[in-house]
């Protein structure tokens, strides 16, 4: 086990990163700082379009590296499925 953990420079273990999981970048950021996945929140299911947030937080997995494609996937997940804000402060999930 040490040799592995010396090798790989981490414990031979896979990290999985669990809690408001709910936007792509938050799916993005996870996996920048080493998560090897993420579970994402119950709240995902309560959006809008739960469907349409589910892909998007796929595509964020598949390109968290790609900044440019991450901010078209943002994007498109913005609106009435997206964040809340009222006065610029935070309000919520839609």
């Amino acid at each position: 086990v040490l040799k592995d953990m010396k090798k790989c420079k981490r414990l031979p273990v896979p990290l999985f990163a669990d809690g408001g999981i709910v936007l792509p970048m938050d799916v993005a950021m996870m996996l920048s700082m080493g998560a090897d996945a993420v579970i994402v929140s119950a709240q995902v299911f309560q959006a809008a379009d739960p469907d349409r947030r589910l892909r998007s937080l796929v595509m964020a997995a598949k390109y968290f590296r790609d900044p440019v494609k991450l901010a078209t996937i943002s994007e498109d997940t913005s609106g009435p499925s997206g964040v809340a804000f009222m006065n610029n402060q935070f309000t919520g999930y839609a």
